[in-house]
């Protein structure tokens, strides 16, 4: 492992760790000398030092937040605790009549209390290093489609949280939002299998002839928390390969 750039090895926690997004950030991450303390429901493929399985709905249950405040404290001891990646996520979807109160409960229970919780709990550790806060949002936050009702309106949430939060702890902690499209997870490919063609098409509507990998959000955060300088903070990142500015017009086609 390439040595830190820091003096002495810190600590970074990592929600959604298992995911394919998250195993991405981890082992970037992990490259650049930090001890990645991951929180999943599932287990990390590659075994972390520190590894917490939860499930974020219930993140403010007493017994939930005994085992998260031990577990922070575990980590802490080791090395300190300067960054929090908030990148786990439900993608609850349906159609209008379909959407319940219980599937857009849970959307705002994972995708935004959940980030808010943490932010709160790792308040005092993050400012005594002058720490960093990154949500994992979505484009879906600002630009949307039928059917994504819950997704779409939670992200939409942790846009505001992150403006919110930027304002309360800038002069402390930088608070900044990643806003992918689509990621070459393996979640998504699989979702084209039967449909090849179709996932030619999605890479060919952006600009740059590609959808992003993984690796293009794991290098972003790596910098926002390494390298990026403390007046970026309550930024709105979107990583979409130039999308988000095209114009979709059937009468031009």
């Amino acid at each position: 492992m390439p040595a830190s750039r820091f003096q002495a090895p810190r600590s970074v926690i990592l929600t959604g760790v298992s995911g394919g997004i998250g195993r991405a950030i981890s082992s970037r991450l992990m490259a650049s000398g930090w001890i990645v303390a991951g929180i999943d429901t599932v287990n990390p493929e590659s075994p972390l030092e520190h590894f917490l399985p939860m499930d974020l709905a219930d993140i403010a249950k007493p017994d939930e937040q005994a085992a998260l405040q031990a577990f922070l404290g575990k980590v802490d001891a080791q090395a300190p605790i300067t960054a929090l990646v908030n990148n786990a996520a439900v993608q609850e979807l349906g159609t209008f009549d379909e959407v319940s109160a219980e599937m857009l409960n849970r959307s705002f229970a994972v995708n935004v209390t959940a980030p808010f919780v943490l932010a709160q709990c790792l308040h005092d550790r993050l400012a005594r290093h002058q720490g960093s806060i990154i949500n994992i949002g979505s484009i879906h936050g600002e630009q949307t489609k039928k059917g994504f009702l819950p997704y779409s309106v939670s992200k939409s949430a942790l846009r505001g949280l992150t403006r919110a939060l930027a304002i309360e702890l800038g002069q402390s902690i930088k608070v900044n939002s990643i806003e992918p499209a689509a990621i070459a997870t393996e979640m998504l490919k699989q979702g084209f299998e039967n449909h090849p063609g179709k996932l030619k098409d999605l890479n060919a509507l952006h600009p740059t002839g590609r959808i992003g990998t993984p690796q293009d959000i794991a290098e972003l955060v790596r910098y926002l928390i390494e390298d990026a300088p403390a007046f970026l903070n309550g930024s709105i990142i979107g990583v979409d390969g130039g999308i988000s500015s095209v114009l979709h017009d059937p009468q031009s086609l």
